[in-house]
C-alpha cells in the first residue's frame, strides 16, 4: 500500500479494522486538512509502516487498539494541529517506533495502556505544545525509550504506573518552564533511568512511589511549583497543588541517596514552601515564614549574620535612648553598643562582665524592669540567630 503527496479536504480518512499483515504501508507526505484519520483496530504486519512528513488538521488521528507487528513504524517529521493523536491500548511487536522531529502543536498524544515489545520508541527533537502526553500504565517490555532534545510547552506529561524493563532516557529536555505536570508516579525502572533538562521546570518532577534499580542523578534537576496568592497578602505566594510538597520530599530523598547535600537542602526548602497555605496550623505557617526570613531555611549564612548585627544596633539605640540622663555623661553610643552585644553573649564570661559594667554606666545601680525585659528578649532572639548562623555554617561545609 503506497500513497505519496496527496491532499485531503475536510472529510475523514478511515481504515478501521483494516488488515495490512502482508503489506508495507506507506502513507507519507500527506496533507489531511481538518478531517480525521482513523486506523482503529487495524492490523499491521512485520514489514513496517511509514507515516512520515504528514500534516494533520483538527480532526485528530486514532490508532486505538491497533496492532503493529515488526519493522519500522515511522511518524517522523509529522505536523499536528489541535486534534488528539490516540494510540491507547495499541500493541507494538518487535518494531522501532519513531516520532523524531515531530511537531504536536496543541494535540494530545495518548499512549495509555499500550504494550511495547522489542525495539525503540524515539522522540528525539519532538515538539510538544499545549496538550497532554499520556503514557500511563504503558508496558515497555524490551523497549528503549528515548526523549532527547525534545521541546515542551504547557504540556501535561504523565508516565504514571508504567513499567520499564530497558533503559529510559530523558536527556537535554528543553523549555520545561511552562510544563504543568511531569509524572513518573508509581513507575518501575529495572534498568538505567536518566533525566536532565535545560532551564528550570515549572513543576516538581513527580517520582513518588517510583522503583529505581539505579540511583537517579538529581544534580541537573531544577524545578519550581505553580503558585497562587497566599492566605494573607503580606506573605509569599503558595503552591497551587498541595501534593507538590510530597513530590519535593521524594526528590529530597533521592538527593540524600546521591549524597548531594546542596540539592537536598534546595528540595527541603521547596518542600516547606509548598506546604505553606495548605495546613490549618497558622502557627506552623508563621514559624516557617520566619525560618525563611531569618535564614532561608538554613541555607544562608549571611542572613542570620546580618540579622545579628541589625538587632545589636537596634537594641543599642533603644538602650541609649532610655539611659538614665542623671548619670555623669562620660559615656557614648559605643557604651550602649557594647552593652547590647553583652546581652547577646551573656553566656560568655567576658560578656557577663561587659553587661555588668554597661548597666552601671547606662542605668546606675538599679536597672529598670523595662531594660531587663528588653535585655531578656534580646538574649532569646540572639540565641535563635546564633543557632541559625551555626546551622548555615554546618550546611555550607557539610561533606
Amino acid at each position: 500500500m503506497d500513497f505519496w503527496d496527496n491532499t485531503y479536504g475536510t472529510g475523514d480518512v478511515i481504515f478501521e479494522k483494516a488488515n495490512f499483515s502482508g503489506s508495507h504501508v506507506i502513507l507519507a507526505k500527506q496533507n489531511f486538512g481538518d478531517g480525521g484519520v482513523s486506523f482503529e483496530n487495524a492490523v499491521f504486519g512485520d514489514k513496517g509502516a511509514h507515516f512520515s512528513e504528514n500534516k494533520y488538521g483538527k480532526g485528530g488521528v486514532s490508532f486505538v487498539e491497533t496492532t503493529f507487528g515488526g519493522g519500522r513504524i515511522d511518524f517522523s517529521k509529522n505536523v499536528f494541529a489541535e486534534g488528539s493523536v490516540n494510540f491507547s491500548k495499541a500493541k507494538f511487536g518487535d518494531c522501532d517506533l519513531s516520532f523524531g522531529e515531530t511537531d504536536f502543536g496543541g494535540s494530545d498524544l495518548l499512549f495509555g495502556l499500550c504494550e511495547f515489545g522489542t525495539g525503540t520508541v524515539d522522540f528525539r527533537k519532538a515538539k510538544f505544545g499545549k496538550g497532554k502526553l499520556d503514557f500511563s500504565w504503558a508496558q515497555f517490555a524490551d523497549t528503549y525509550l528515548i526523549f532527547e532534545d525534545s521541546e515542551f510547552g504547557e504540556t501535561h506529561v504523565d508516565f504514571s504506573k508504567s513499567e520499564f524493563r530497558k533503559p529510559a532516557r530523558f536527556d537535554k529536555l528543553k523549555s520545561l518552564e511552562n510544563v504543568t505536570r511531569f509524572s513518573f508516579e508509581g513507575c518501575s525502572f529495572e534498568k538505567l533511568f536518566t533525566f536532565s533538562h535545560e532551564g528550570r521546570m515549572g513543576c516538581p518532577l513527580d517520582l513518588r512511589r517510583t522503583k529505581l534499580a539505579h540511583t537517579l542523578v538529581v544534580h541537573d534537576i531544577e524545578c519550581d511549583y505553580a503558585k497562587r496568592p497566599a492566605r494573607f497578602p503580606c506573605l509569599p505566594r503558595t503552591a497551587a497543588d498541595r501534593e507538590d510538597s510530597q513530590r519535593f520530599r521524594r526528590l529530597k530523598e533521592l538527593a540524600v541517596a546521591n549524597r548531594n547535600h546542596a540539592k537536598a537542602l534546595e528540595f527541603h526548602a521547596k518542600e516547606i514552601r509548598s506546604q505553606r497555605g495548605h495546613t490549618t496550623n497558622l502557627l506552623q505557617d508563621t514559624l516557617q515564614f520566619f525560618y525563611w526570613v531569618l535564614s532561608d531555611y538554613g541555607k544562608s549564612v549571611m542572613r542570620p549574620f546580618c540579622w545579628i548585627l541589625a538587632s545589636a544596633v537596634t537594641f543599642a539605640a533603644l538602650f541609649w535612648h532610655l539611659r538614665d540622663p542623671s548619670l555623669a555623661d562620660d559615656r557614648n553610643f559605643l557604651t550602649a553598643l557594647t552593652y547590647s552585644f553583652s546581652n547577646m553573649l551573656a553566656f560568655v564570661p567576658t560578656g557577663r562582665t561587659a553587661k555588668q559594667q554597661g548597666e552601671e554606666l547606662l542605668f546606675g545601680e538599679t536597672v529598670p524592669d523595662l531594660m531587663l525585659f528588653l535585655g531578656g528578649g534580646q538574649t532569646i532572639l540572639s540565641v535563635i540567630l546564633l543557632f541559625l548562623l551555626g546551622l548555615g555554617l554546618r550546611n555550607m561545609f557539610r561533606v
